[in-house]
């Protein structure tokens, strides 16, 4: 092989390495951060079981007390 052919062949390799690897860590990222997401909408639907809404604030205290 030429120079040329095996330095882009090499260029090549590294280049699909990276964006493979790159690939692997975002989805380990982000499949984190939609257990996270799961989490506080769990959390989030407890609370307005209770009364409370997301903020942690009464029904009423949400809109100052007044219907409609």
């Amino acid at each position: 092989m030429s120079g040329w052919a095996t330095f882009w062949e090499w260029v090549i390799i590294v280049a699909l390495t990276t964006y493979f690897g790159l690939a692997v860590v975002i989805m380990i990222g982000g499949f984190f951060d939609v257990r996270k997401m799961f989490r506080r909408l769990n959390e989030s639907h407890a609370q307005a079981g209770e009364g409370r809404g997301p903020e942690g604030q009464t029904e009423r205290g949400r809109n100052g007390g007044m219907e409609g």
